[in-house]
């Protein structure tokens, strides 16, 4: 079956909601670092807490852009210690505070971390912006698994040809589905990334899913449909 990733982030309270609510929905919580720049709370403390607390699969994003070698392995060591799922490495959105550590890049960052030999598993991030060729070379940069931008119906051909150098090179693809909803639909114009309505989710879902490893699903702001929205994602996911 597909595999279900959440994209969450808050504080505990925040995340004892997502986990006691809809974590049956879920196979793995997604969590992004300083989204648009923003300080927010730490990825891998929120994930450190999720999984000593409930024992869940959850994946941390880090901010190369934020960050020096020293820093880099900090976060490793901790991501190793605690049995934390992924580090997802990313040069993230530009800082909307301070100025940027220019010191790692994500091929670097991974180099870094495959040299060390920690038992964790590395993700980076594709976009299909790119031309396709492009991407295919990216698939070759040692990451384990790729969380994937901006896939929608307009790149869904592309995608179709990246997924089979994917599964030669036995790399997983995790695209991200962003859902619109009345309480999301302002912040989403803002980010320029493909996005659905609640009532294309089944037949996107259908669209996609033999040529996927999982989804990351992004609904921000959404809280009283996000259990109806995932009963019906594990419904089509789950045929």
């Amino acid at each position: 079956m597909v595999k279900i990733l959440l994209e969450v982030c808050g504080d505990r309270k925040r995340l004892d909601r997502y986990i006691n609510l809809i974590g049956d929905y879920i196979d793995c919580f997604d969590v992004p670092e300083s989204p648009l720049g923003f300080p927010s709370i730490n990825s891998v403390a929120s994930c450190v807490y999720m999984k000593t607390r409930y024992g869940v699969c959850c994946i941390a994003h880090v901010r190369l852009y934020d960050i020096n070698t020293v820093a880099l392995h900090s976060l490793a060591k901790a991501a190793e210690a605690f049995g934390i799922d992924g580090l997802v490495l990313t040069m993230g959105d530009r800082p909307k505070i301070g100025s940027l550590v220019s010191e790692l890049t994500t091929i670097s960052a991974i180099n870094y971390l495959r040299e060390s030999h920690y038992n964790i598993r590395i993700g980076a991030i594709l976009s299909l912006r790119y031309a396709l060729n492009d991407i295919i070379s990216r698939l070759r940069i040692g990451a384990d698994f790729f969380l994937v931008l901006r896939l929608g119906l307009e790149t869904l051909d592309k995608y179709r040809k990246l997924y089979r150098f994917a599964r030669e090179a036995e790399k997983e693809l995790y695209p991200y589905v962003i859902i619109a909803t009345d309480s999301n639909r302002k912040l989403l114009a803002r980010i320029n990334q493909p996005y659905i309505e609640v009532n294309e989710v089944e037949e996107y879902l259908n669209e996609i899913k033999h040529y996927v490893d999982g989804i990351v699903l992004s609904i921000p702001l959404e809280r009283e449909k996000l259990k109806s929205i995932l009963e019906i994602i594990w419904q089509v996911l789950a045929q």
